[in-house]
């Protein structure tokens, strides 16, 4: 009886292990054909749990191979054959299986893998647009980043406190950041402008301050031959475009916006700068530049070799362009034109620009180490001063410290370049991280020792002129819904091309300015008001991140 007892109890307790063992499978089996879609984050054996660390280099213990997918430069050889890459796996332990796509075809590949789900385990200089991120990460097939960021990028982290409009950019209209973006602050970032201080000393004037002083300076450019030749060949200012003189002036104005861009983001509001009575005074301002001889009258139309052709011969007083287009013997005259103030904006101001390209690094559902993913692309986010093991953005694109470059003073601040072997180039043979378009952040902690004149007048003159006074975005690239875009698009092409068009006829003085009034009743007859709506209803999107 007691042996019977003991063999029932025995096979009640295997019954009631085994009723637990199904009962789990059971649940893991239900959650997958309930949703329907791969899990967002694989889950990792304990033997995967143990091998990786959290923290310092290696990132794990015994060699794992990821597989890797992204767009490659035509400069550009096999990434794998890179110094970088092999320093890479040296330090982190982490092989690269890489699959790097031409440029001109990577976009119809990387579709492709999304469609047939044969996909990466990262996407490395992805070029994933926002639609991209929007219906991929929906679809679980780009792994949510929001949990690893906090836990396993501190050097990201500290670029999204810093920078919280970085962490605004990058988030879907969901909330969830689906890659990670390129990075940049260097002290060569700002759009500048130039005038010829030489020629301000020959007609007896200063640096302009106001938009009053700019206008005298160009007419004393106009009519005093600064240049000394005994002609007056003189262009007192040219630009690319009228929008890139639009970009300088603008401001003086009170407005802040990208060039060829009409919206400004103020206290939060969003606004359409065509509509602002500010805006018909920066026309009238510059219909009377124009009509005095005193912007370049070919403005409108003049190609890129025309307008290198006349730098080349220095006629030109006020430019946006590079220094070294200027003769060279000529280049140190020019300095950084700070921004304008005006009776109706007393306050210096100059676009903030971003400094970040989205969408470079992404993990995806076949990923079965997103937390050492992670970990490797944070390394290129830290600066150099916080370098692990040498690592950073600055050594990912210039190479390795005492191989490929080396410090020139005791203070750290500026390097200079080591010659490459023969015949060897820094985009094929040194790092995939070059040309454009990778997860890193880039700085201005270092300065090249042996940088151009041209580069040099541009550093200085803008840390002094520019940089002190870069208050604000502007109107930054927002997200929007499907539905959203449609209905913004349809009324913007109409409304982008009658606006552009009375830009130029009131400025040629085509348009008489007394029918400001009809144009702005047009603007609204377009449907301004519906797109104001919805471009407010995505700002107010994005400053809820």
């Amino acid at each position: 009886m007691k042996k019977s007892f003991t063999i029932m109890l025995v096979l009640m307790i295997l019954l009631t292990s085994f009723t637990g063992c199904v009962k789990k499978t059971d649940s893991n089996d239900a959650n997958v054909q309930t949703s329907g879609k791969s899990s967002e984050k694989p889950v990792q054996s304990t033997k995967e749990v143990s091998n990786f660390n959290p923290v310092g280099l290696p990132i794990v213990n015994e060699k794992i191979t990821l597989k890797m997918m992204g767009s490659r430069h035509s400069a550009q050889g096999p990434w794998e054959d890179t110094i970088v890459m092999k320093w890479l796996e040296e330090e982190t332990n982490i092989h690269m299986d890489v699959y790097s796509v031409p440029s001109d075809v990577y976009a119809e590949k990387k579709n492709l893998a999304f469609a047939s789900g044969d996909l990466p385990d990262i996407f490395f200089k992805a070029t994933l647009s926002v639609k991209d991120e929007e219906a991929y990460g929906s679809q679980n097939l780009l792994v949510s980043l929001n949990d690893l960021i906090p836990k396993y990028a501190p050097n990201f982290s500290k670029i999204l406190k810093e920078k919280p409009h970085v962490k605004k950019a990058i988030s879907s209209i969901e909330g969830k950041i689906y890659s990670l973006p390129y990075v940049y602050y260097t002290n060569s970032m700002a759009n500048v402008r130039y005038i010829n201080t030489k020629w301000l000393e020959n007609v007896g004037m200063k640096i302009p301050e106001t938009i009053d002083d700019f206008y005298q300076a160009l007419k004393a450019f106009k009519d005093m031959d600064p240049n000394g030749n005994n002609q007056k060949d003189e262009i007192p200012m040219t630009d690319v475009n009228i929008g890139g003189a639009s970009f300088y002036l603008l401001p003086a104005f009170g407005f802040v916006t990208s060039a060829g861009n009409r919206w400004d983001a103020k206290d939060n509001k969003a606004v359409y700068i065509p509509l602002q009575n500010e805006y018909k005074e920066f026309i009238i301002y510059m219909r009377k530049l124009y009509s005095e001889g005193l912007l370049d009258q070919n403005i409108f139309t003049h190609k890129t070799a025309e307008l290198d052709a006349k730098l080349g011969e220095y006629r030109v007083g006020v430019m946006n362009d590079s220094l070294a287009k200027i003769p060279e013997e000529k280049q140190d005259e020019y300095r950084v034109l700070p921004p304008l103030t005006s009776h109706l904006n007393s306050q210096k101001m100059t676009y903030l620009i971003p400094g970040y390209v989205t969408g470079t690094y992404a993990i995806t559902n076949k990923n079965k180490y997103p937390e050492a993913s992670m970990r490797w692309v944070d390394l290129f986010y830290s600066e150099p001063k916080d370098a692990i093991n040498g690592i950073c953005g600055f050594t990912m694109f210039r190479g390795k410290e005492g191989e490929h470059w080396v410090y020139e003073n005791d203070e750290r601040t500026l390097f200079s370049h080591i010659p490459l072997p023969d015949g060897k180039s820094g985009d094929y043979y040194l790092s995939p991280f070059r040309n454009g378009g990778a997860p890193m952040y880039i700085t201005s902690a270092l300065s090249n020792k042996n940088s151009l004149l041209s580069t040099r007048i541009k550093v200085e003159g803008s840390a002094e002129h520019y940089f002190p006074y870069m208050n604000r975005v502007g109107y930054p690239g927002l997200r929007y819904t499907e539905d959203e875009n449609e209905k913004k698009n349809s009324i913007e092409d109409e409304l982008g091309k009658y606006v552009s068009q009375m830009e130029v006829k009131f400025i040629l003085g085509e348009e008489p300015i007394e029918n400001w009034d009809a144009f702005i009743e047009r603007i609204k007859s377009i449907g301004i008001d519906e797109v104001i709506k919805i471009r407010q209803t995505a700002l107010d999107r994005w400053n809820s991140f």
